[in-house]
């Protein structure tokens, strides 16, 4: 089933191409270019879904803030890479544990990042409505106690830099969604854990884990 999202004051939903996503992009740099994953749009669970571990495995929470293209583009310029954006969401990565161990021996991430309900967004407001973008703020609430908190202003690479980056490599299509980085925080996940994510006075989405 193809994923999408829901841009507020639409009527329709947007089917979504890629989703991609931002490794390491708060904290300390793991290296002096955006190192950019994939993620299947098959793997999108809404606002009030379920989050299905799969068996055997162990699942951390990711908090993010979620930017929503409406137009596509080839070696966009930093500079123009705003343009291209229709909305800002809040989003949960959710990413298996052995992600870690895959990256640091060099192996594919596919299963780690991309298994199914492991792309969990919220409503998208329009990019019309964020005056400020660099100022979006995004949480994560496990059971009612904030666990996650960073700000777009501290990204290391901010989301125009995102955007041309990987439309240096890949022609971006409108629906493509990225997932701009983490915050401190991740942690596991247990069954019957509740995770709220939101861009305070904008948006949230809540979801259970199975």
């Amino acid at each position: 089933m193809q994923g999408y999202y829901r841009l507020r004051g639409r009527r329709d939903a947007t089917a979504v191409p890629r989703v991609f996503g931002a490794v390491a992009n708060y904290g300390t740099p793991l290296s002096d270019e955006p190192i950019i994953f994939l993620k299947p749009a098959s793997s999108i669970v809404q606002d009030g879904g379920v989050i299905r571990v799969p068996s055997g495995e162990q699942a951390l929470f990711e908090g993010e803030v979620v930017v929503a293209l409406g137009r596509g583009g080839r070696d966009v310029p930093a500079a123009e890479a705003m343009a291209l954006v229709a909305g800002y969401g809040a989003g949960l990565d959710m990413t298996l544990a052995r992600f870690r161990k895959n990256r640091e021996q060099g192996l594919p991430w596919a299963m780690a990042k991309g298994f199914d309900t492991s792309t969990c967004l919220s409503e998208f407001v329009p990019a019309a409505g964020v005056p400020r973008p660099e100022a979006l703020v995004v949480e994560l609430e496990v059971n009612g106690e904030q666990r996650q908190r960073g700000c777009v202003a501290d990204l290391i690479t901010p989301i125009p830099g995102l955007i041309a980056w990987i439309s240096r490599f890949i022609t971006l299509e409108p629906g493509d969604l990225i997932f701009t980085g983490t915050p401190a925080g991740a942690d596991a996940v247990a069954p019957g854990d509740r995770l709220r994510v939101r861009l305070p006075g904008l948006v949230e989405a809540s979801f259970a884990v199975a």
